[in-house]
């Protein structure tokens, strides 16, 4: 439904959007756009987000490997507080881990 991607510039308006609409007190002072931020914004608004909803995070390096994609503490709250638990993300070691089994 939605591809997110990592914006590390020195402020983006998406990431302050959603650091002040979730209070994220980390986000709101550093405002870059994690991938997990990126595809909800552009879901937002035009699907129901809530438990129902499934997420891949994965990264690959320039070589294609998986790496670790782990979402942070700020985007976890984010997921948590929309009822979002089936989140997957790759590991560096190249596997695909639940979430909620860590």
């Amino acid at each position: 439904m939605s591809i997110g991607q990592n914006y590390p510039d020195d402020t983006n308006a998406k990431a302050m959007r959603f650091a002040k609409r979730f209070r994220n007190m980390n986000q709101i002072k550093y405002p870059y756009l994690h991938a997990e931020v990126d595809m909800l914004s552009k879901l937002w608004g035009r699907y129901y987000i809530d438990s129902k909803m499934k997420v891949v995070v994965l990264r690959l390096n320039s070589n294609g490997e998986l790496k670790n994609s782990k979402p942070c503490a700020g985007c976890s709250n984010i997921f948590s507080a929309l009822g979002v638990e089936k989140i997957w993300y790759s590991t560096k070691g190249g596997n695909i881990i639940n979430l909620q089994e860590t």
